[in-house]
């Protein structure tokens, strides 16, 4: 009868062992940084075209958490915060080339109202624009999958597929164009949306140690068109005229823009084993 005990109590114990490891060995946490190459029309520097992101190379950081089902496939769940600084090389280029005509001239009462054939029109060059950028964050939920090639114990080849939400803001957009004779200015302020964001990646995990493995990936992210609500913009133009405003314009606009969000992302981080 004791033996039987004995056995049983061993049985168990090895059972639950097992089962506590195996539990271990299913669940990972990934950390991984990078740079961000935007694509498509988020990359676009036409900036008369509004469909063009005019970003630039940038950063991101990826959290993700996988469990694993069975050897093969599993679930993972991501956070996501990415920034793309602004181009703010197409603005100067485009605005220094662009001609803009004063809607008010002079300051005397008793000249006649220019006709708007009389509107006199300027260059304004040596314009200078304030660093922004896109920043984001989404969250995801996918599936996960692994494979060990046999000629390697330590290399395993994964992929991942997520689908999620993301939040984004908008760059702040502020020129300037300063001169002895003339000044000329550009606002555009930031806005917010949500959207659907969607990714799909594939890699390579090396074995460290039992706990630790190194990650290298690269990733397609997408998202939905964003709508981006209530975008301020202004622009000021002023001529000087012996020390005086000879000409100037003013003008004010309420608009929304809609912006898709597409980048190449290139892993590279740790792998924890829980």
């Amino acid at each position: 009868m004791r033996k039987r005990l004995l056995f049983l109590t061993v049985l168990i114990l090895s059972i639950s062992q097992g089962y506590t490891q195996s539990l271990k060995n299913n669940s990972y946490l990934d950390f991984t940084i990078g740079p961000s190459f935007p694509i498509g029309a988020y990359g676009q520097k036409d900036v008369s075209n509004n469909s063009s992101g005019v970003a630039k190379t940038g950063e991101f950081l990826k959290i993700s958490y996988v469990h694993l089902l069975n050897k093969n496939f599993g679930l993972s769940v991501g956070i996501h915060a990415q920034r793309n600084p602004l181009d703010t090389k197409p603005f100067e280029t485009s605005m220094s080339n662009q001609t803009f005509h004063e809607g008010v001239i002079g300051t005397s009462t008793s000249s006649p109202t220019p006709t708007p054939t009389q509107f006199p029109s300027y260059k304004y060059g040596n314009w200078k624009f304030d660093k922004n950028a896109w920043l984001f964050g989404s969250l995801s939920v996918g599936g996960y999958a692994q494979v060990s090639p046999k000629q390697s114990k330590n290399l395993v080849i994964t992929a991942k597929a997520m689908v999620g939400a993301i939040y984004a803001t908008s760059p702040t957009i502020n020129g300037k164009s300063t001169s002895d004779t003339a000044m000329a200015q550009i606002k555009q302020s930031s806005a917010s949306a949500f959207g659907l964001t969607y990714s799909v990646l594939s890699g390579l995990k090396f074995k460290l140690t039992n706990k630790i493995h190194l990650l290298t990936q690269v990733e397609y992210l997408g998202t939905s068109k964003l709508l981006f609500k209530d975008i301020h913009t202004s622009f000021t133009t002023v001529h000087y005229s012996n020390g005086t405003p000879g000409s100037w314009s003013n003008g004010k606009s309420l608009e929304s823009g809609k912006q898709r969000i597409a980048s190449i992302n290139v892993n590279f981080g740790i792998s924890v084993n829980l």
